[in-house]
């Protein structure tokens, strides 16, 4: 029997809703100033895991990491919108039978777009994000230790199983350093998958639910665009 949590469905809906009520909000309002388009890298480390349900009694992973491109495009002096395009190391933990601990990891291209809050005093900038992702897995890894011995495999994928496409929503905060034409931003974002990695249809809902999550902590260097030109375009009244 497939078993639905209408809770956490309604906090996800309310979530997504929210979003979209912000990236609307913020789109609809007429430039303030010449917009600013900011690309650069990034990379990020943190612990990533598995929220099963019923609890398997999971554990974090604590080699998550991320890199990738940033975009950046702010026209407003409080709202900007970030995408990347990331490769994303995560995985989780669980014990097995006895004393043996399982560990699956997992290798992904992420694409996140986040609205920005952006409030600035001089050359500092604090940070509110707020969006959602999505992920494709390229590929992963399994493996059991126990009793001090390791044994690792790929891992086989299975269609009615293993779902590789994860959606979810993220949210932050940080600073940015201002150093024209560079800006250096530090950011703690928390990744919650809306999918679950594994089909509880084939599970036979043991587990029901699968979702990821990820805490990271991050830095991004970003080259403004429009430094470039001598001249800034500049807003003309209608």
């Amino acid at each position: 029997m497939l078993i639905i949590d209408f809770e956490l469905m309604k906090r996800q809906l309310y979530t997504l809703i929210l979003i979209a009520g912000i990236a609307a909000t913020a789109a609809a309002q007429k430039p303030s100033k010449p917009a600013k388009k900011y690309v650069g890298i990034n990379v990020g480390y943190g612990i990533a895991g598995i929220m099963f349900q019923p609890d398997l009694k999971q554990t974090s992973y604590a080699g998550s990491y991320s890199g990738g491109l940033s975009f950046k495009y702010m026209a407003e002096k409080y709202m900007a919108f970030q995408a990347e395009l990331n490769y994303t190391h995560r995985g989780y933990k669980k014990p097995e039978i006895g004393d043996s601990i399982y560990t699956r990891t997992y290798n992904s291209i992420m694409l996140p777009i986040m609205a920005q809050g952006n409030v600035s005093y001089k050359r500092v900038s604090v940070l509110l994000n707020l969006g959602a992702y999505a992920s494709y897995m390229i590929d992963s890894k399994d493996q059991i230790k126990n009793k001090g011995i390791t044994y690792k495999n790929d891992y086989d994928f299975f269609l009615k199983r293993d779902r590789r496409y994860e959606f979810g929503v993220l949210g932050g905060v940080g600073l940015g350093f201002k150093l024209d034409p560079i800006t250096i931003q530090v950011e703690s974002r928390y990744y919650y998958g809306l999918t679950n990695l594994y089909n509880p249809d084939y599970t036979n809902n043991r587990p029901y639910g699968s979702r990821l999550y990820q805490l990271q902590f991050s830095a991004a260097i970003l080259y403004n665009l429009g430094s470039s030109t001598k001249n800034e375009p500049k807003l003309t009244k209608n």
